[in-house]
């Protein structure tokens, strides 16, 4: 769970925005039923995820819309994903990152240089049809 003043932060950010919708489970679950109960709970098509860990910009998130939303776009684009350029983990963290990130990327062949980056877009229907099991948000793409 979050040790940080995430939750202080939201209620008094909740204050002027009617829209906002705090959710908070009782005690800790881990970060894929968070987001897995935030997408289930979205009042949007689209869903954009962050992760609290300062290593993503929030002001990149229009330029994933950006990109989501292009009209030249490819019809099956589903995800876009965030690239942390300066990653602020461990080297044990970044070596084991590069080595499943590559072996991913060999048998998937899908090009997606970064699949730990919490900055993450996609269709609030796609997320939901997948299965869910914990951990499962180290496997978005």
């Amino acid at each position: 769970g979050s040790s940080d003043e995430t939750w202080e932060r939201l209620v008094a950010l909740s204050q002027g925005l009617s829209q906002l919708t705090i959710i908070r489970h009782r005690k800790s679950y881990g970060q894929s039923n968070a987001i897995h109960t935030g997408v289930k709970a979205a009042r949007f098509s689209v869903i954009v995820t962050l992760d609290g860990d300062g290593q993503n910009d929030p002001a990149d998130i229009p330029r994933l819309v950006e990109v989501f939303n292009a009209p030249n776009r490819p019809s099956d684009l589903q995800l876009v994903i965030g690239h942390r350029r300066k990653r602020r983990d461990s080297w044990m963290k970044r070596v084991s990152a590069r080595v499943a990130n590559g072996v991913r990327g060999y048998l998937l062949k899908d090009r997606t240089p970064d699949t730990g980056c919490g900055l993450k877009l996609f269709p609030r229907e796609i997320f939901l049809e997948l299965p869910f099991f914990d951990h499962m948000h180290r496997f978005l793409p």
